[in-house]
């Protein structure tokens, strides 16, 4: 899944932990978890879907991108 694999390079990239390239893979699985919510958007029929992504659109704003 693109939100584990998300979780697991922003967790070594806050640790500094340099197992590969985390900061390189992190902002790579961010661009590709957009394009796929965009694309979810886009094609959504249902009014519970739309909460839904507007659910998980609010959740990703108040996330920061790469850890301090």
């Amino acid at each position: 899944m693109i939100t584990q694999r998300i979780l697991k390079d922003y967790a070594l990239a806050g640790m500094h932990i340099e197992l590969g390239d985390p900061a390189g893979d992190l902002k790579n699985l961010i661009a590709l978890f957009d394009s796929s919510l965009a694309d979810l958007k886009q094609f959504s029929t249902s009014d519970e879907l739309n909460k839904s992504l507007a659910s998980i659109v609010s959740a990703q704003e108040s996330t920061p991108v790469f850890p301090t």
